[in-house]
């Protein structure tokens, strides 16, 4: 094992990653999707299952057979309303990533350990064998991980975290500027963010997050998509807010404008759409008022 590509990257985080104060960037919501994608959704082989809510927009094709532990298929207007998040939540995390806040890094993610942190690499990001995500205690742990080209999980990869507890507040995020793979019987963590398409080979399993892309998500086979995390590869983990962040067990502040919703994705059986949030109506009669004493001024 090559052990100086293993610490190294543990230590620069220690110095620089650990202290970088970073936004909650999922938005409303898009926190019940599991799945979203602009053109199409393509289920290619047999035993895909969704955990949480799955829509395209303004794309309509999805085809194949999904199963569904929670959460459903959105319709048209409800996979519309979350679409804007979704293109927030993409110009969010590049904005996090800028040359001052990010530590640089290697297209070769093999083998490394990362404490909390943004990092960035200006190619492709490829994961072959293991990837660790160091907590070092944190129960707020925050990872961006910045690929301004592609994603690449290789045959077998595992992405793991230790060190974090249980707390909603723990958040990956995995931002790439063209096209994700996780290829066969890989095991990933964290939400995907892709500008164009997304692919999961047969047996590739995303056991505690969500793939958003900017074109289409195809799943070929054997794949699981959770934004419930129930079943963490046996670490004992559960991070009920799909490693978003959540709220950190608080309030939103000034200081994190843009967080993940808390709402349950709805059962198959419900074909309700949800309430606007207290707090988003509050929003907009400030907004309103605002807009009031405004043209009173003028």
């Amino acid at each position: 094992m090559n052990t100086t590509k293993l610490t190294i990257p543990l230590c620069v985080a220690l110095s620089l990653g650990s202290s970088q104060v970073m936004a909650v960037p999922i938005i409303s919501e898009l926190g019940s999707y599991a799945v979203l994608a602009l053109t199409t959704i393509s289920s290619t082989g047999p035993n895909n299952t969704i955990s949480g809510n799955l829509g395209v927009f303004p794309g309509t094709a999805v085809t194949g057979t999904i199963n569904y532990t929670s959460g459903r298929l959105a319709d048209p207007v409800e996979a519309g309303a979350v679409a804007p998040d979704n293109d927030a939540l993409g110009v969010e995390l590049v904005a996090l990533v800028t040359p001052s806040a990010s530590i640089p890094i290697s297209s070769d993610l093999n083998g490394m350990t990362f404490a909390p942190g943004i990092y960035s690499t200006p190619t492709t990001m490829e994961i072959n064998n293991t990837l660790t995500l160091d907590g070092l205690g944190d129960p707020n742990a925050q990872w961006i991980f910045r690929s301004v080209t592609t994603l690449t999980v290789g045959a077998g990869a595992k992405v793991q975290i230790v060190n974090t507890g249980t707390s909603e507040g723990v958040s990956v995020f995995w931002s790439v500027g063209t096209a994700a793979v996780l290829n066969e019987n890989s095991d990933f963590l964290g939400n995907i963010v892709a500008k164009t398409a997304i692919t999961l080979a047969s047996g590739a399993n995303i056991s505690c997050g969500r793939v958003f892309a900017g074109t289409a998500i195809t799943m070929q086979g054997g794949n699981t998509i959770s934004r419930d995390c129930l079943d963490m590869d046996n670490q004992g983990l559960q991070y009920s807010a799909g490693l978003s962040g959540g709220t950190g067990g608080r309030l939103p502040t000034s200081s994190d404008p843009i967080y993940v919703s808390q709402t349950i994705a709805p059962e198959p059986s419900s074909v309700a759409v949800p309430e606007p949030s207290t707090l988003a109506i509050f929003a907009l009669g400030l907004m309103g008022l605002a807009s009031r004493r405004f043209k009173k001024q003028a």
